[in-house]
C-alpha cells in the first residue's frame, strides 16, 4: 500500500545501565516495524503499556532517531533528513501529545502557543497569523478570546483543544495523536473524539491514533495495528480485527475490554515480555504456544481482506 506515512523496518533499542553506570542491558523498544497510513485514513495503534507505541510515534515524527529502518512522508525519505528537510515535512506532519497540562508552556498566552509554528515556518505577517489563530481556535470550540488567556485558565479538555489547534493551524496532512484523550474524563473524551472526526471530514486529515483504550480506537479508526513487545503482531480493518481477531494476543487484549463477551480462557497469562533471538515475543505467555511457535514468522500471514497476523496459529 502506498501511503502518506510509510515506516519500513523501523527499530529502536535502549540500554539500561547497571549500578554506578557500569555495564547494562540492551532491550528493543521497537523492532522491525512496518506501518503505513494512507491519505485521509485513521490508523489505530494499540497494545499494552511499554509495547513501543509512543516510541514508534516519536520516531515517525523524527523526535527520536531510529537505530534502523526507513521513514517516508509523502514519498520523501526523511529518515536522515537535515533541518531544512524536516522543516518542510513538519508543516504537513504534526503531533498532539498525551498530557494537555505538560505539553503547553504555562508562561505563554494561548495565542502565542498556537501561533508559534506559523512564526517558525515564516507563514504570513503578524496580522495574517492572528487571523489564522483566531479561526482555528474558533474551529476547535474555544473562541477567539481564548488567545489572550494562559493555559492554567482552562480545563483539561479545553487544553487538549488548544493542543489540537496548535497542530491544526499548520494545515497538516497527517496528525499523530499520542493518547490524546487518556487524561480526560469520559464525557470530555467523547467531545474530543467527535472534534477529531469533524476535523478529518472538513480538512481531509489522516491520523495515526495511539491508544490503549480499544473502545476509543474502534470508534475512530479505519484500520488497527496491534503491537506487543516492540513488534506488530496483527493488523487489519477495524471491524474485521474486532470481530475475528487472529492472533492469541489480540484475542486476549479484546477479552480484557470491560463487558466483552469472550471466553475466559482467552485471558493473557501473567508474565513479562521475554524475547530470545528468533523467538516470537509472545511465546512465553501464549496459551496456545507449540514448539514450532518458537521461530518468529517475520513476514506474518495474510488472512485476506487486509488482515495480517504474525502467528503460526492464526485463524
Amino acid at each position: 500500500m502506498t501511503g502518506l506515512l510509510e515506516l519500513e523496518g523501523l527499530s529502536k533499542s535502549f540500554t539500561q545501565r547497571g549500578p554506578w553506570g557500569r555495564g547494562g542491558t540492551t532491550f528493543w523498544a521497537v523492532r522491525d516495524v512496518h506501518l503505513t497510513v494512507a491519505p485521509g485514513e485513521t490508523v489505530g495503534l494499540v497494545g499494552e503499556s511499554g509495547c513501543g507505541k509512543s516510541t514508534l510515534a516519536r520516531m515517525a515524527m523524527r523526535l527520536m532517531e531510529p537505530d534502523g529502518g526507513t521513514i517516508r512522508f509523502a514519498g520523501e525519505d526523511i529518515t536522515r533528513a537535515g533541518r531544512s528537510g524536516l522543516q518542510r515535512a513538519r508543516r504537513d506532519l504534526q503531533i498532539v501529545f498525551q498530557d494537555p497540562y505538560a505539553s503547553l508552556n504555562p508562561r505563554m498566552r494561548v495565542g502565542r502557543i498556537v501561533e508559534e509554528g506559523l512564526k517558525v515556518h515564516g507563514i504570513g505577517d503578524a496580522a495574517e497569523r492572528r487571523r489564522r489563530v483566531t479561526e482555528v481556535l474558533e474551529r476547535c470550540g474555544l473562541g477567539g478570546e481564548a488567545a489572550a488567556k494562559f493555559p492554567h485558565q482552562f480545563s483539561g479538555g479545553q487544553r487538549q483543544r488548544i493542543g489540537i489547534a496548535r497542530a491544526l493551524v499548520m494545515e497538516p496532512r497527517l496528525m499523530v495523536c499520542d493518547e490524546p484523550v487518556s487524561a480526560l474524563d469520559v464525557s470530555i473524551q467523547a467531545q474530543i473524539l467527535n472534534l477529531l472526526k469533524d476535523l478529518q471530514r472538513d480538512f481531509g486529515l489522516a491520523y495515526l491514533f495511539i491508544s490503549h483504550d480499544l473502545r476509543v480506537v474502534r470508534y475512530l479508526s479505519d484500520r488497527v495495528v496491534v503491537m506487543y513487545g516492540g513488534r506488530v503482531v496483527e493488523e487489519g480493518p477495524t471491524e474485521t480485527l474486532f470481530e475475528r481477531p487472529a492472533h492469541p494476543y489480540t484475542r486476549g487484549l479484546l477479552a480484557a475490554i470491560p463487558g466483552a463477551h469472550r471466553e475466559r480462557e482467552r485471558r493473557i497469562p501473567a508474565g513479562a515480555v521475554r524475547e530470545q533471538v528468533g523467538e516470537c515475543p509472545f511465546y512465553s505467555r501464549c496459551p496456545e504456544a507449540q514448539d514450532a511457535c518458537a521461530e518468529w514468522p517475520f513476514q506474518g500471514y495474510d488472512l485476506g481482506q487486509g488482515q495480517v497476523a504474525a502467528c503460526r496459529r492464526a485463524r
